[in-house]
């Protein structure tokens, strides 16, 4: 396969925003990555073809118009279509801001944005890390407003979406989303909206492309470690807040789920 990439200098540690790299690459039938605990935050846009990601538990499939996000200390595989794979441009991204822009605005858990042509920002990117007459901390300062316009855009896109979402369905999501410290069933759910246990899993996976319980497990892995970034509490009392009565199972799940049990995610 080939790639035209851009290597910035290295900046300091404490930079809030900086490019290691950017690229575009033309992938081949053996394109796979594999990365445990990523140390950057990555945003690909996908110029033609498709493939597979797999991130958070789930399997997606990213193709031509779509955008896929890899963020911060994520575990992830993503591998192009044999028969049709990738051409991508790409841009690693680095610091605290990246990730805390995806907080901001609620995208922590979103890793595919279909149908949503954001090239023009990607290439702005792209081109301006190659200006050979800009000093790297001049390129990194331009590219931190383009990288929060690209989430800003992101993020009206799927409210877009969001105002499509049947009704029933917000009600569920909504149910899962105050209730994270349960573990609310499928049968609970159904008698919110009337429906049988088949039918409202049927509705929520068309509406959010998971089940239920995928989402409320993702969210639950979520809040945990915004726990274990932010607070002092013990593994087993940060378990109990997230619905999870066993410590051990909770750390089985975490590191199914990341790559890394809950003591060392917390330490790293």
């Amino acid at each position: 396969m080939r790639e035209d990439i851009v290597h910035l200098p290295p900046m300091e540690p404490e930079a809030p925003f900086y490019l290691p790299m950017v690229g575009i690459s033309y992938c081949d039938s053996n394109y796979k990555i594999s990365r445990k605990c990523s140390h950057t935050c990555c945003l690909e846009y996908i110029l033609k073809g498709s493939g597979t990601l797999e991130i958070g538990g789930k399997v997606l499939h990213p193709s031509q118009g779509d955008i896929y996000i890899l963020p911060l200390l994520s575990s992830h595989v993503y591998y192009a279509d044999s028969d049709d794979p990738w051409i991508k441009i790409w841009i690693d991204a680095r610091g605290v801001l990246p990730n805390e822009l995806l907080r901001i605005y609620g995208l922590e858990s979103i890793y595919l944005v279909k149908g949503l042509n954001l090239y023009a920002y990607f290439k702005e990117i792209f081109d301006l890390a190659g200006n050979k007459n800009l000093d790297p901390a001049v390129i990194n300062q331009q590219a931190a407003l383009i990288f929060h316009h690209i989430i800003q855009k992101i993020t009206a896109h799927l409210n877009q979406k969001q105002m499509q979402i049947p009704d029933e369905a917000k009600i569920l999501k909504t149910h899962l989303d105050r209730n994270i410290e349960k573990n609310v069933s499928v049968k609970e759910l159904a008698e919110l909206i009337y429906r049988s246990p088949s039918q409202t899993i049927r509705i929520f996976k068309k509406a959010f492309g998971c089940t239920p319980y995928d989402y409320a497990l993702n969210l639950k892995i979520e809040m945990a470690k915004l726990y274990l970034k932010n607070t002092s509490f013990k593994i087993k009392e940060i378990a109990y807040r997230v619905g999870f009565s066993d410590e051990h199972y909770f750390s089985n799940v975490f590191r199914n789920k990341t790559g890394m049990n809950p003591k060392s995610f917390r330490n790293m």
